[in-house]
């Protein structure tokens, strides 16, 4: 019979049988790691969690899961607080994934300051499910993981707002900012999963749309306030605003809202007792002008007297007693 090696088909094949070979060689250990991003890039080193147990971090945090990274440090009282109640929002309307399907792992960018009792300070002011990581760490360490991370600002004032989404499954990799819509954020981490997808409804991804035209400062109490404060419904990691117009002066609430520190610095009063009601979160500077500022108390005082009213009509039902049924024998 002819020799396989004489047959010129034959030494094609096995040119190209070597190449697909080469190309099959050289993907293999990245198929094998999941993701040119996940195992053997992220550093799987010790960490340290609030409840102050020691994990490995690509391990223990990220592997074959969906994860939302948020970078926070704890003596942080502007951006940071902000960053972790919006979050919160978003655990909220992600429901029964967050913390079983879906990861929320927050990093200390100050772990020198931040201990694991800090950080455990920080997130039950915020409610945080024990499921929800805060981590911190050795300087060394952390500072492996926020350079992998691209988290690389030199300085604690240099901290944005900026989360990061991921599967690890697939590798696929999503940045925002914390302060975009809080529906629209939960439905791209769904995303990440074909499993958790819901059919895309933008009326119902959206946090602030109504059925009604949007009242003055209504949008900037959802973006800057929504997160902290209620109208009617309760304290949440701040105080409700109900009735803020009648509790406070209106001219000392626009400056607390344009100026806050400033108020603080002055050793104004109630600007101290609000502080010490709530230690891990203090108003920042929400930057806004004076027509703003006007425009966002207005909106308050609005939701205010719709808020009485609803309770009005529910006391009202309440005290009705039905007559006694009439019955003919």
């Amino acid at each position: 019979s002819t020799s396989l090696e004489r047959c010129p088909m034959t030494a094609f094949t096995k040119t190209l049988l070597v190449a697909l070979l080469a190309v099959w060689s050289a993907m293999a250990p990245a198929e094998a790691a999941g993701s040119r991003w996940g195992k053997g890039y992220l550093p799987n080193i010790p960490v340290v969690t609030q409840d102050g147990k020691t994990i490995n971090f690509y391990d223990d945090a990220i592997k074959d899961r969906i994860v939302v990274i948020s970078f926070i440090y704890t003596s942080c009282r502007d951006i940071c607080p902000l960053v972790t109640a919006r979050l919160s929002q978003i655990y909220d309307k992600l429901g029964d994934a967050a913390g079983r399907d879906i990861k929320f792992v927050s990093i200390s960018i100050d772990p020198v300051n931040d201990t694991p009792e800090k950080l455990k300070q920080h997130a039950d002011a915020f409610t945080a499910d024990s499921r929800w990581l805060f981590l911190t760490g050795t300087e060394a360490n952390i500072g492996a993981v926020r350079y992998k991370l691209g988290e690389r600002s030199r300085r604690l004032a240099e901290h944005t707002a900026q989360i990061m989404m991921y599967n690890d499954r697939t590798g696929e990799w999503l940045r925002d900012s914390a302060f975009s819509d809080t529906g629209v954020i939960a439905q791209t981490i769904r995303s990440l999963d074909p499993a958790l997808q819901l059919p895309l409804d933008v009326a119902a991804m959206s946090s602030h749309t109504t059925a009604t035209p949007e009242i003055p400062g209504q949008a900037m109490f959802v973006k800057a306030c929504a997160s902290c404060h209620t109208v009617g419904q309760g304290q949440r990691i701040g105080p409700d605003l109900k009735d803020l117009s009648s509790r406070r002066d209106r001219t000392w609430a626009l400056q607390y809202i344009q100026s806050p520190e400033q108020l603080r610095a002055r050793h104004d009063p109630e600007a101290l007792t609000l502080k010490a009601r709530f230690p891990a979160v203090r108003m920042p500077n929400l930057q806004v002008s004076e027509a703003d500022a006007s425009d966002l108390l207005s909106y308050i005082e609005t939701r205010s007297l719709a808020a009485s009213k609803t309770k009005a009509e529910m006391n009202s039902t309440a005290t009705i007693t039905p007559s006694p049924a009439t019955h003919r024998h």
